[in-house]
């Protein structure tokens, strides 16, 4: 049923948004559909991918030494994620929309069509950057806490002598709970803000409540869909950030195919 609504009031029309009830099987149909995308613009996707393998390999690079931090990166480049993909929906948006635009989308093309509504966008990159440091920031507080400062300052030590220490139980069973609840926090409110405000030109706070709407009313369907997210990243991030070429292009198109399944708009003058 498509029984979830909310009214967004323009100059002269209002746009009635439905929200769409999903299945299990709906996360399935979103890769299967990203997949598609992807082999049809290899050369911009794989550019994406390209380039967030490269940031990513960089960041932990830049942070080998502060161990903590490694966990924090990782699960950081997660809370980026919505804004980072979003020359990604853009070249879905195109190659869904057959206007006959180049299926075979360019890069720079790709990047020029996600400017739309720059400034909701640039406000969204706002608050996830402000989110993603202050979640960096709680890492290191919270390491401090359970470890100490020669323990944390030690460049001699790896992430699994730090998983073996003493007080690694407690460490990650307090960071898991909390990055847990900013993770859900995050998805929640954005996993479709970005493309709406794209496609439809949104205010920030209506896409981010409908987004929040979508996920209270697609519980399961939106869990599942955030756990072959995290599998996804992990598993590009566990090959040194290779994986990642493939599988954050595949997570971005098909991020924009589950925007528009769980959304639906009408026209109202």
């Amino acid at each position: 049923m498509n029984d979830t609504t909310i009214s967004h009031t323009e100059e002269l029309s209002r746009q009635v948004i439905t929200i769409n009830k999903m299945d299990m099987s709906s996360p399935g149909k979103w890769l299967k559909a990203g997949w598609a995308d992807l082999k049809a613009t290899p050369v911009a996707s794989l550019s994406y991918g390209t380039l967030f393998a490269v940031i990513g390999m960089l960041l932990v690079y830049a942070y080998s030494s502060s161990s903590h931090l490694v966990f924090a990166i990782t699960t950081g480049f997660l809370l980026l994620g919505p804004f980072l993909a979003v020359g990604l929906y853009a070249i879905s948006r195109n190659s869904q929309d057959l206007v006959k635009c180049e299926t075979k989308m360019s890069f720079f093309r790709g990047i020029k069509s996600g400017c739309g509504n720059p400034d909701c966008i640039a406000m969204y990159a706002l608050m996830l950057g402000i989110i993603t440091i202050a979640w960096v920031r709680l890492s290191a507080i919270l390491a401090a806490i359970f470890f100490n400062s020669a323990l944390l300052t030690s460049h001699d030590m790896s992430v699994m002598e730090l998983l073996y220490s003493d007080n690694s139980i407690g460490f990650l069973t307090l960071y898991i709970a909390i990055g847990f609840i900013i993770a859900a926090f995050v998805f929640s409110i954005s996993v479709i803000s970005i493309p709406m405000i794209m496609d439809k030109e949104m205010d920030c706070i209506t896409t981010s409540i409908t987004s929040f709407k979508a996920v209270m009313k697609n519980k399961m369907p939106m869990l599942y869909w955030a756990v072959l997210i995290v599998v996804f990243t992990g598993i590009g991030m566990a090959t040194l950030g290779i994986g990642l070429i493939v599988t954050m292009p595949l997570i971005g198109h098909a991020s924009w195919h589950a925007y528009k399944d769980l959304i639906s708009t009408e026209q109202v003058a």
